[in-house]
């Protein structure tokens, strides 16, 4: 969670190509989100640059694989973070 929003990562497992949702996410950003009992709406937005490194470090300090995931792969795995609308 960042602020009121979430983060997602697009690691697709390690895989070269980006997971089907990212673009589907990309292509219609308005989204309806349910985390546990609770759906809102949220805008998702790909995360660049600095915002993007500290939203990987954090990301990576929860779930260590995705550096590994990232060391397979020529893509820049996505972070996208979903904020509510």
């Amino acid at each position: 969670m960042t602020g009121d929003g979430y983060v997602v990562v697009g690691s697709n497992g390690g895989a070269r190509a980006n997971p089907n949702w990212y673009f589907n996410l990309t292509e219609h950003p308005d989204v309806a989100v349910r985390v546990e009992a609770e759906v809102f709406s949220a805008r998702a937005r790909v995360a660049r640059d600095a915002e993007r490194a500290r939203l990987w470090r954090i990301m990576t300090e929860i779930w260590p694989t995705y550096d590994n995931y990232q060391s397979r792969v020529k893509r820049e795995i996505p972070v996208v973070v979903l904020e509510r609308q």
